[in-house]
């Protein structure tokens, strides 16, 4: 994963591509709380 992220880093837009890489997992984060916490089991 190092190497995956020094890579894109390394790129002509790899601040913005880390940015979306990052909001991507947070919004992923929320996606799952939200599943978890208003999930009905019936």
């Amino acid at each position: 994963t190092q190497e995956a992220f020094s890579f894109i880093q390394e790129s002509a837009y790899g601040p913005w591509l880390m940015g979306l890489v990052a909001a991507g997992l947070i919004a992923y984060a929320v996606y799952m709380f939200l599943m978890a916490r208003y999930r009905r089991f019936t």
